[in-house]
């Protein structure tokens, strides 16, 4: 008992003062998740805890390699933080954070550079606003409407967060797993081109993921692409 005792010491050296704020944050969050537990277990068929810990972990996170002067450029949010989210594909509705992953929602609670994801769209999303270029059989859509990443990186800029990366996931996918871009010579070219207009516009970086050798030569016409994943996740 002594040795287990010791060596979780051991492992809670450090700034108390920080670990205080990680532990304050932490249950700051479970009450704010908890009070909502039916809601939770609606959203996760009964189990609950797979929405736990997001935003406290990365606040703690962050605490710990601030106080072992790790230099962080910026934090991602992947695809598991919106709300009513549908999966990879056919995609995201929206661009909301769930209130049971990020309780303080669109909001600079991390305080430092974000980069931020999208998978497919769905082709019953929120954003019927915009023109879109849909696939009724896969049920996803891309934006074909030069308003779309504008209005997107607007929106996350006027909520006082700092953007430093878009990326766009599952090219793979949407290239030969529907019918989006193959259909026409004009809509690929379209939906990436606004894309890199909004992010020079924002004077964010592009990263593509998951990428077939067409992307990479559409990116050479692409000014604010900086980098790209071919495999696919969790590839070996």
């Amino acid at each position: 008992m002594n040795e287990l005792l010791a060596g979780i010491r051991q492992r809670l050296e450090g700034d108390r003062v920080l670990w205080a704020i990680a532990l304050v944050l932490t249950l700051a969050s479970l009450v704010t998740v908890y009070s909502a537990i039916s809601t939770l277990a609606y959203k996760a068929d009964g189990n609950s805890a797979k929405f736990l810990f997001k935003q406290a972990a990365l606040l703690a996170v962050k605490a710990d390699y601030k106080k072992r002067n790790i230099p962080v450029r910026y934090y991602q949010w992947d695809d598991w933080w919106t709300t009513d989210f549908a999966g990879d594909i056919p995609g995201i509705r929206n661009w909301k954070p769930d209130p049971l992953v990020f309780p303080s929602g669109m909001t600079d609670w991390l305080g430092e550079p974000l980069a931020m994801y999208a998978p497919a769209y769905s082709i019953d999303n929120n954003w019927t606003q915009y023109q879109w270029r849909t696939d009724q059989r896969a049920k996803t859509s891309l934006p074909i409407d030069s308003r779309f990443y504008h209005d997107l990186f607007s929106n996350v800029s006027a909520a006082g967060l700092t953007m430093t990366m878009f990326e766009q996931d599952w090219f793979q996918y949407l290239n030969t797993g529907t019918n989006l871009t193959n259909g026409d010579i004009a809509t690929g070219d379209l939906w990436t081109a606004q894309m890199d207009a909004a992010a020079a516009e924002f004077n964010m970086s592009i990263q593509f993921c998951m990428m077939n050798p067409i992307h990479a030569l559409q990116s050479t016409r692409l000014q604010q692409m900086t980098n790209g994943r071919a495999t696919w996740d969790n590839h070996r």
